[in-house]
C-alpha cells in the first residue's frame, strides 16, 4: 500500500477519508476494502504467535532448504524454495539475491541455484545441529512434530561447543535408555 491511499491513511489513523474529509467514519467503498483486508489478514492462533527472526536465522534456514532441495531433486529453484519456505516468490528471490551477494549461493536467473563451498558448509552445519537437537528431544520422549519444530527454534545461535556436549548427551541417553526411563518417572 502506498502512503497516498485512503486505506493507508485509515490504517495510520490519519482520518483522511471520504475525499479528504477529517471524518474517521469509512464510507461504503472503504468499508468493503476493510472487510476484504480483514478476511485476507485473518490468521490462526498459531500464525499470530510468530517470533521475528534474525537475518542470520533466515539465511541459515534458506541455505538448509536449498541444500535439501538439491539433494532430493538435483536442483533448487526460486519456486521450490518459496513453496517449501511458505513465502512469496518475490520474498524468496530477495533472500536468494542476498545469499548470492554474501557468497553463499550462485544464482543464475531462470536457471536455478548452486551452493558455494561456504554455503554448503553452513547448510551442513545447520542440518547437523537440527538433527542432533531433534534426536535429543526424541530420546527425551518429545513427540516428533514438536521435537522438529523446537529443534528449528533452538538451532540458531547455538555455539558449536554447546552442540558438541548436547550430541554427547544424546549419544549417552540413546545408549542408556534406563537413564531416560528414570528421568521420565520423575
Amino acid at each position: 500500500m502506498n502512503d497516498k491511499s485512503p486505506v493507508y491513511d485509515l490504517l495510520q489513523g490519519n482520518g483522511r477519508l471520504n475525499n479528504g474529509r477529517k471524518d474517521k467514519t469509512p464510507n461504503a467503498s472503504e468499508t468493503t476494502i476493510f472487510k476484504k483486508l480483514k478476511v485476507k489478514n485473518q490468521m490462526t492462533r498459531e500464525q499470530k504467535v510468530v517470533t521475528p527472526r534474525a537475518p542470520a536465522e533466515a539465511r541459515e534456514d534458506y541455505l538448509e532448504m536449498i541444500s535439501e532441495l538439491i539433494q532430493t531433486k538435483g536442483f533448487a529453484s526460486i519456486t521450490d524454495i518459496a513453496e517449501k519456505m511458505n513465502v512469496s516468490k518475490p520474498s524468496a528471490t530477495s533472500i536468494v539475491k542476498k545469499l548470492d551477494k554474501e557468497g553463499y549461493v550462485v544464482h543464475a536467473r531462470y536457471r536455478g541455484l548452486a551452493l558455494t563451498e561456504s554455503g554448503s558448509n553452513l547448510a551442513s552445519k545447520m542440518k547437523h545441529y537440527h538433527e542432533t537437537l531433534t534426536r535429543l528431544l526424541l530420546v527425551l520422549g518429545i513427540p516428533e512434530k514438536i521435537a522438529k519444530d523446537d529443534a528449528e527454534k533452538i538451532e540458531h545461535g547455538l555455539h558449536s561447543r554447546s552442540l558438541l556436549r548436547l550430541k554427547e548427551l544424546t549419544n549417552y541417553l540413546e545408549a542408556n535408555p534406563e537413564t531416560v526411563q528414570k528421568l521420565n518417572k520423575k
